[in-house]
């Protein structure tokens, strides 16, 4: 999922690369990708009066096409929330304080940081697996286009990140806006994560 692939997610790339270390073989991923999760119900999120989509410049300048596919992808991600968002939320709150005290200290290994992490990294997996499935049944070819139409060629990757971002969480905030508050605590967590890396260069 190229468009949900930004580098303010390293935290998902991170954790699915800890656990593999941890003795994950190829085999028991792909056991894990082709079990299926026990399902819950999902309640539909009450609709609000303010769609965030509508103020947003780079979605207005959006094909109606491209809109529907990113509700559809959006509508996805919103269920992985519903279902696995508490988990992920306690993971977050263990991980913050840690992560930002680790960025405080003068000598920091981030390895080792993210080795006392490993243990609480488990509970966000089930939601990494999901998540990894969203963009099934959507056209990312397309997306991918719209972006490069709307963002240009020669962005900045940084900026670039941080359009799609915002893009991303327009559109959970209007399909789901209670599980875009838990995403946007999991996108803190991928900024101090990306923080703490960079301090070990």
């Amino acid at each position: 999922m190229r468009l949900f692939s930004s580098s303010l997610l390293i935290a998902l790339m991170t954790s699915f690369f800890l656990l593999s270390c941890g003795g994950e073989t190829p085999a028991s991923k792909e056991a894990a990708d082709n079990k299926e999760e026990p399902k819950k119900e999902v309640k539909e999120e009450p609709k609000t009066t303010e769609d965030p989509t509508t103020s947003n410049p780079e979605i207005a300048k959006m094909s109606e096409e491209a809109k529907a596919e990113m509700d559809k992808m959006s509508a996805n991600a919103c269920k992985c929330l519903s279902q696995h968002g508490e988990e992920l939320s306690t993971f977050v709150d263990e991980a913050l304080p840690m992560l930002k005290e680790a960025q405080n200290k003068e000598n920091t290994d981030p390895m080792e940081v993210m080795g006392k992490l490993m243990g609480s990294m488990a509970k966000m997996k089930a939601f990494g697996e999901c998540f990894q499935k969203v963009s099934e049944g959507i056209n990312e070819e397309m997306l991918d286009a719209e972006m490069k139409t709307i963002l240009g060629e020669d962005i900045d990757p940084k900026v670039k990140d941080e359009k799609q971002m915002e893009i991303i969480n327009a559109f959970l905030g209007k399909n789901c806006p209670k599980e875009q508050q838990t995403f946007q605590k999991f996108i803190d967590f991928g900024k101090e994560m990306q923080a703490l890396q960079n301090k070990g260069k």
